[in-house]
């Protein structure tokens, strides 16, 4: 099972912004494509997420939204600032079943019975031919969807 974290995209309210956000940070990974996310604290669970192949879970308008799969943890040492850790992803977001969930700060691992389910991956500026995540969740709710 699955070690994963969740984690709010401060700031942002589409999922292309959070791309976008990330596009400044493309690098190579162990000889695979990767991004990152920055986060004040290494998980104590580093080492699990990244063998039982966890993801981030990003929340985007109170809803958790889409995933990456996470690669590594580093630490980034700026002269006169604190350490950060920075979160090594894949640049591929998969789409979730959006649920809801409120914003927090820094990073919760999520249980694996709170894990949405995959929707498939997400190609930026394409219309995927779904609902907004607020109306799906209400047709969900009454059983159409």
């Amino acid at each position: 099972m699955p070690v994963n974290l969740l984690k709010t995209a401060a700031g942002l309210q589409e999922i292309d912004q959070l791309i976008a956000r990330q596009s400044g940070g493309k690098m190579r990974y162990d000889g695979k494509a990767a991004t990152y996310a920055y986060t004040r604290f290494v998980p104590k669970r580093a080492d699990e997420i990244i063998e039982s192949g966890g993801s981030i879970y990003w929340i985007l308008k109170n809803r958790i939204q889409v995933r990456q799969k996470i690669y590594g943890f580093e630490i980034v040492q700026e002269k006169g600032e604190k350490d950060w850790c920075k979160i090594i992803v894949d640049p591929q977001l998969i789409l979730t079943m959006a649920k809801p969930k409120r914003a927090i700060q820094g990073w919760r691992y999520l249980d694996d019975k709170d894990t949405p389910k995959d929707r498939g991956p997400y190609f930026a500026g394409l219309s995927d031919n779904e609902p907004p995540p607020e109306m799906a969740e209400e047709l969900r709710k009454a059983g159409l969807i």
